[in-house]
């Protein structure tokens, strides 16, 4: 999670560094692909028709060759990364309520009848 606010941020550092500028030059006169984050900023005239959005990932089918970010397009990524990070981390936390839930469930009921016969108290 550090890492993706580390990167997060000094990408966010690097605005107004002439990242950009130095893409257009770049995909004026190169065979490349800049992939910004959404079609907007893909039909922008400055990436003289070379830029890819998110969505044409989905859609494949891309002529291999080699790629460049856009500093928004890095930017976009690690917000979409760490959203789906705290998504999982909060799926994991749920998961492990219930799993503690369960065994403090199976404990009470142990307690209160026969007790298991030990088979499988190792998972616990």
């Amino acid at each position: 999670m550090k890492l993706l606010h580390d990167f997060y941020t000094w990408v966010l550092g690097l605005r107004r560094s002439g990242t950009s500028s130095l893409l257009e030059k770049i995909a004026k006169s190169n065979d490349v692909y800049i992939l910004v984050p959404t079609e907007e900023e893909k039909s922008d005239p400055k990436w003289n028709g070379k830029a890819l959005s998110f969505n044409d990932l989905k859609r494949g089918g891309i002529k291999p060759k080699p790629i460049l970010l856009d500093n928004h397009a890095m930017l976009k990524f690690s917000e979409l990364a760490y959203q789906y990070s705290k998504e999982l981390e909060g799926k994991l936390s749920d998961r492990n309520g219930l799993l503690a839930k369960i065994k403090s469930d199976l404990l009470s009921f142990e307690n209160r009848n026969e007790p298991f016969d030990g088979i499988h108290r190792d998972i616990f």
